[in-house]
Formats: structure tokens, C-alpha cells, sequence
């Protein structure tokens, strides 16, 4: 079985077991008063696959960036003893290299949308466990940026984009503070904006955030 068949089912199986929490779900007198979630996060991504690319350019992409997200979900229902909410999570990451371009190093830069899936398990008052699953559109391109601070596009090498999707854990600790760990699965092809012989990518992308609840 290859790579991106046991990705598709990862992800598929995370959905499913999320699933029956939304069609079984039932009504329970302890339901949480804030119906709605807004967080926003930031934190580290780790792409191993950029370090395996091999630019005509020479040069080698680094596999460590950064990542930011808002997430907006709703509560639905109850369902056993955990909380089930359904909305969608808006990204952006970046990564770094030494891979020349005409003008400047090129940078990696990618977006992700995912409606997802999430069930929250208390474990103390304002403590809990979040068990995640996402599916949506992925977008990635390598350009050349100059930034003074602020960055200009000047040259866009190659980019691409697909379906995927995540599973993740995260966790809650007071109102307002949590963290996140997901794994993102998706597709993108052979990078030929970067040569003919650069190889191809895909994932897993792996996204640790922190993030503060401004709302719920």
C-alpha cells in the first residue's frame, strides 16, 4: 500500500470516528453556555519532505517554519461524555531556504482551509482534551521574497494545490489558553517550477500551535 493510500484512509478513519458524536449526538442539561470558539493561534510546522527536494538551483529548503491559524467552531450537541463542536480552520505557513532565486533566496509559503470535526473531554473545570479531524483545500508556492520589513513578491518559482486533510489532539488549560498538535495529509505533485529532477511533495505536515480564545 503507498504512502497516499494510508494517508487518505488516516484521515477518512478520523472522520469516521468522529462522525457518530454529530448524528448521535443528544441533548444534555450541562451543555456549555458559549456556543461559539474563536481562537487564534501560532506556532512551529515541521514539512520533512522540503529538505528531500533537489532544486536545479542547488540550495537546500528548510523543514522548520512557522504556522498561524484561526479556527472558528460551534457548539453542536453532547455526545456520551464529551462535547461536539463543527466549523472550519483558516492557515498560513512559511518556511525557510538557501535555494537561490533571480533576485532573492526563495521562501515556501502554503494555506489551508478545513472544515473539521472536534470532540472535547473534560478532565477538570476549566480543563480538557480536544480530539480533531479536518478535510478542505491546501495551497502551497515557492516565491522570492524581499521584505524591509515589509515583504514584496518577486518572482514566483512554482506552486500547487489539492484536497487533504488533518487528525489532531489538543488540550485547554483556564479560559482562555490551549495548544494543538496536527498532522496534515495532502498531495501536491512533482515541483517542477523547480526543476525537472526536484522530486515531488506531499506530507505529512506536522503543526504545533498555541493558541488564545478571544471568543467562547
Amino acid at each position: 500500500m503507498d504512502r497516499k493510500a494510508i494517508e487518505s484512509i488516516t484521515i477518512v478513519v478520523g472522520l469516521f470516528l468522529l462522525m457518530p458524536a454529530v448524528t448521535s449526538a443528544s441533548d444534555d442539561s450541562s451543555d456549555p453556555q458559549s456556543q461559539w470558539h474563536l481562537v487564534l493561534s501560532a506556532g512551529a510546522v515541521s514539512w520533512g519532505e522540503l529538505q528531500d527536494l533537489e532544486p536545479a538551483t542547488g540550495g537546500e529548503f528548510r523543514p522548520l517554519g512557522f504556522v498561524f491559524e484561526i479556527s472558528a467552531h460551534e457548539y453542536l450537541k453532547r455526545w456520551r461524555s464529551a462535547e461536539v463542536y463543527a466549523g472550519v480552520d483558516i492557515g498560513a505557513f512559511i518556511t525557510d531556504s538557501d535555494v537561490p532565486g533571480i533576485f532573492e533566496n526563495i521562501s515556501q509559503r502554503g494555506i489551508f482551509v478545513t472544515p473539521s470535526l472536534k470532540l472535547r473531554y473534560r478532565t477538570a473545570e476549566k480543563a480538557y482534551v480536544d480530539l480533531m479531524a479536518g478535510a478542505g483545500w491546501y495551497e502551497i508556492d515557492f516565491t522570492e521574497l524581499f521584505c524591509t520589513p515589509q515583504c514584496i513578491e518577486l518572482n514566483e518559482a512554482h506552486s500547487a494545490n489539492g484536497f487533504g486533510g488533518y487528525i489532531g489532539i489538543g488540550t485547554g488549560i483556564g479560559r482562555s489558553l490551549n495548544a494543538g498538535l496536527k498532522l496534515h495529509f495532502t498531495e501536491f505533485g512533482n515541483a517542477t517550477g523547480l526543476g525537472s529532477g526536484a522530486g515531488s511533495l506531499g506530507g505529512p505536515i506536522v503543526m504545533f500551535t498555541v493558541g488564545w480564545r478571544i471568543l467562547g
